[in-house]
């Protein structure tokens, strides 16, 4: 995968910034443009492994969390179970 990175340097920090658009609230900083892009790529694995992670969290059963193997079920507040 392939992702645009915006890159901004901050004269009063001193500082790079780095956003990823396509992943919402992803960016980072560093002192220099090579330390920004390694932080960002940092952030953006990160991020991917956050949403796989969310994605297959969502197939397993957990009781009272609202999903059992995709289908929806019936959430009764306060039964969290997490096992």
């Amino acid at each position: 995968m392939t992702f645009r990175i915006l890159l901004e340097y901050d004269a009063e920090a001193k500082a790079f910034s780095a956003v990823c658009p396509e992943l919402p609230g992803c960016a980072s900083a560093g002192d220099t443009e090579e330390e920004a892009r390694r932080n960002i790529t940092e952030a953006i694995e990160l991020n991917l492994k956050a949403i796989r992670y969310r994605t297959s969290a969502r197939r397993q059963d957990y009781r009272g969390h609202g999903w059992v193997s995709g289908e929806r079920t019936q959430w009764i507040p306060g039964s969290f179970d997490l096992r």
